[in-house]
């Protein structure tokens, strides 16, 4: 908290606060949840980036500490999220309504991969999810995929074909874009 203090001056400034993020500071959750304790003690807004993989007695626990989720949405169709991230999103659907139900306050951050999770069902589904919780959602934003990664990836010997997957052109990030809004999605 010694280091979270130094920037209070900003906080106050910029309307901010803390965001923990990661990795996944779920698999932090001692750690997370403290400091969050903290802050909250303290007087200084919370915010959590998270992917919601993470057992819902941890999502449940901490809920109470943070005032804004960061919620990210890798694909609504659980075949095709396992196809691209190897697990299920059932887990994650159910700690987004769980926190949804609760009132808490989430923003959906969609990182979406050109051919991989951006076609017009992919993002049909997803707008359903925003309208079914659009009392209670910031709004959804979008994070096109880059490639800005590939020199780590071979860095550390990643057997994947990170060249393979193209970076999002600005014409991509227009349609998807243009496709949420006419959806009636805050983008």
């Amino acid at each position: 908290m010694a280091i979270v203090e130094r920037d209070r001056p900003y906080y106050v400034r910029s309307g901010g606060g803390l965001t923990i993020s990661g990795g996944e500071p779920m698999a932090q959750f001692v750690f997370s949840r403290a400091l969050v304790a903290g802050a909250r003690d303290a007087g200084i807004d919370t915010c959590i980036e998270t992917s919601g993989f993470a057992p819902s007695s941890r999502i449940v626990e901490i809920a109470g500490n943070v005032d804004l989720f960061l919620y990210d949405m890798k694909g609504i169709d659980d075949a095709k999220h396992r196809r691209n991230t190897g697990v299920s999103n059932a887990l994650i659907l159910d700690n987004l309504r769980s926190l949804l139900d609760r009132g808490n306050r989430v923003t959906l951050r969609c990182p979406l991969v050109p051919g991989m999770n951006d076609s017009d069902e992919d993002l049909r589904l997803l707008a359903a999810l925003y309208r079914e919780y659009a009392a209670v959602l910031r709004g959804i934003e979008i994070m096109p995929y880059h490639a800005w990664g590939r020199v780590k990836a071979e860095r550390v010997g990643d057997g994947t074909r990170p060249d393979a997957i193209p970076t999002a052109t600005d014409e991509q990030i227009a349609r998807w874009t243009s496709f949420l809004r006419a959806e009636g999605c805050p983008v």
